[in-house]
């Protein structure tokens, strides 16, 4: 799911903080709300149609897990069994590792979760935080010289390069 914003900007601003402008911080928070709400018409759509199989992956910026309102907000709207099956929130490891509690806390409600590992985990224990997520996407270099294998079931695995098909994950840092 993409949202997308049709609004022109004077050349003078470059599309690169446009873009940073409207994938990051307070605009990116606002516009996950705006992503569940159409969200919820595909899942209804889904539901209506016996398609129950569908699953969609949803981008938390790494700012909301730090603003516990906001994040409960998220978490209220999406508190439902077809929800819970249907989404798949994606975050970075680095992100995992950062907001670990946090994010454990959440899996605890019945959420689901799939990293997207950016970066190798230095530290033993940070590796093992991996372990919590329904899905680890690596893209083929990370899993040839990553020894993560080791920390996560290997059903878990998916060898998928997907900042290239989720824009968001390629601009954050």
């Amino acid at each position: 799911l993409v949202l997308k914003h049709n609004i022109n900007f004077s050349k003078v601003y470059s599309d690169y903080i446009i873009d940073k402008t409207y994938d990051e911080g307070i605009v990116a928070e606002d516009k996950v709300l705006v992503a569940i709400n159409m969200l919820y018409s595909k899942i209804a759509y889904n539901m209506i149609n016996n398609n129950l199989k569908t699953n969609y992956l949803l981008y938390l910026p790494a700012t909301l897990y730090e603003k516990e309102n906001k994040l409960a907000k998220v978490l209220k709207l999406l508190n439902d069994e077809a929800c819970k099956n249907s989404v798949i929130f994606v975050v970075r490891n680095s992100v995992l590792i950062k907001y670990k509690q946090i994010i454990t806390n959440i899996k605890k409600q019945g959420y689901r979760f799939a990293v997207f590992c950016d970066i190798e985990a230095n530290d033993e224990k940070d590796q093992y935080i991996i372990g919590i997520a329904d899905y680890v996407f690596l893209d083929k270099n990370m899993f040839q010289n990553s020894n993560i294998a080791l920390y996560v079931n290997k059903s878990a695995i998916v060898i998928e390069d997907i900042s290239s098909k989720v824009d968001i994950l390629g601009g954050e840092q």
